[in-house]
């Protein structure tokens, strides 16, 4: 894959503050700042892409093709973003089975994705709402169900669907995509991938992590790069 003709966001793992003036189109309510400029650079590509159309929904994957390269980060800071930028309602969705990290973020204690794969729950009855107008969360659920998981073609279609029907905008957290997980069957639903990677991984690595993602039947919608080195002295950063 050429980097160059995918977006490109160099961020680190660690969210900025910052009071600069959106980069959203005009029209929209910018309310103070809870992201870096850069997760709304992403919204903006993700909304030519995606939904330009207001009638228009979109399911989009977050994944990398390692551990700890920023997947949960990027993926809340985005749907808070698109929350705080009324692309809503925004659903954060926790398909990381190993890791389970966006619903130890929210706290999930209730049913989640993995019963609405079973067919057992509903995305309405299963999703909690975050102190974020505008944006719910569906945690991974019950986690022995996660591992034991098997899914039914008619059930991921309906679960796919109930949530197009509900939400502007669900970000769907994933495990790394190169080891297989129980997630891997949900790419085929998606508008598309987007690859997180930090600063440094070779060319080969995101060649097949789109191979991947192509062969699974959807597409990458972009790059975001993560950890970057700073310029700046380690002493002198402290200070910025």
């Amino acid at each position: 894959m050429n980097p160059s003709s995918a977006f490109q966001d160099r961020t680190s793992s660690r969210t900025p503050r910052t009071t600069r003036k959106s980069t959203m189109p005009e029209g929209y309510r910018v309310p103070l700042r809870r992201g870096s400029e850069y997760s709304d650079l992403l919204l903006r590509r993700l909304r030519t892409l995606l939904l330009e159309d207001p009638d228009q929904s979109a399911v989009i994957g977050v994944a990398s093709c390692g551990r700890r390269h920023g997947v949960t980060t990027t993926a809340v800071n985005l749907a808070i973003r698109a929350a705080d930028h009324l692309i809503s309602p925004t659903l954060i969705v926790d398909a990381n089975f190993n890791n389970r990290t966006v619903s130890k973020l929210y706290r999930c204690g209730g049913p989640g994705i993995s019963e609405c794969l079973t067919g057992e729950k509903t995305v309405e009855a299963c999703v909690e709402k975050t102190k974020i107008e505008g944006m719910h969360v569906l945690g991974l659920g019950d986690r022995e169900l996660a591992r034991q998981l098997v899914l039914d073609p008619q059930c991921l279609n309906g679960f796919i669907n109930e949530i197009r029907e509900q939400y502007r905008l669900a970000v769907i957290d994933f495990p790394p995509i190169n080891k297989p997980s129980q997630a891997d069957l949900l790419i085929s639903h998606l508008d598309g991938v987007l690859l997180v990677t930090r600063y440094g991984t070779k060319e080969e690595q995101l060649t097949e992590f789109q191979a991947d993602v192509q062969s699974a039947g959807s597409k990458v919608l972009g790059i975001v790069m993560t950890g970057g080195r700073s310029p700046l002295p380690k002493w002198l950063q402290r200070f910025f």
